[in-house]
C-alpha cells in the first residue's frame, strides 16, 4: 500500500500482484474537488505500473489508463497527453510520461476496506 497525505488532500494506492497482473484500488480525495474511487486492474512491466483504474466520481463510471513508477518505499504517479479511446482516456505516447511532476506515494500500512 502507498498513500500521499498533504493536509486536506489524499491519494491511497493498494496493489495485489499475482505473477505479472497486478490488481488493487486507487483513491483520490482533494480538498475542494470531486473525490474518485475505484479498482485497478494491469500489469507490472519492471518498475513500471500500466493499468486501467474503473472508478466512480459524481454518480458517472469512468476509466482512464494510469502508470506508477514504483521504486523502493515509493509510488510516483506520471502524467501525459492523454486522449480518449473506445470510451477510456489512455496516454497518447506512453513513451512521453513524465515522472517529475507526479504525485508520491509513500509506502504505508494497508487500511481495511
Amino acid at each position: 500500500c502507498y498513500a500521499y497525505i498533504k493536509v486536506k488532500d489524499t491519494v491511497y494506492l493498494k496493489l495485489d500482484k499475482l505473477s505479472g497482473a497486478v490488481t488493487g484500488s486507487l483513491s483520490y480525495k482533494f480538498y475542494e474537488k470531486d473525490s474518485n474511487k475505484g479498482e485497478i486492474d494491469g500489469k507490472l512491466n519492471g518498475d513500471t505500473l500500466i493499468a486501467d483504474y474503473k472508478f466512480m466520481s459524481e454518480g458517472i463510471l469512468s476509466t482512464r489508463q494510469v502508470i506508477f513508477l514504483i521504486k523502493d518505499s515509493t509510488a510516483t504517479e506520471g502524467y501525459a497527453v492523454m486522449e480518449e479511446k473506445n470510451g477510456k482516456m489512455v496516454f497518447k505516447n506512453i513513451n512521453t510520461v513524465d515522472f517529475t511532476k507526479g504525485i508520491v506515494l509513500r509506502k504505508t500500512t494497508c487500511k481495511a476496506d
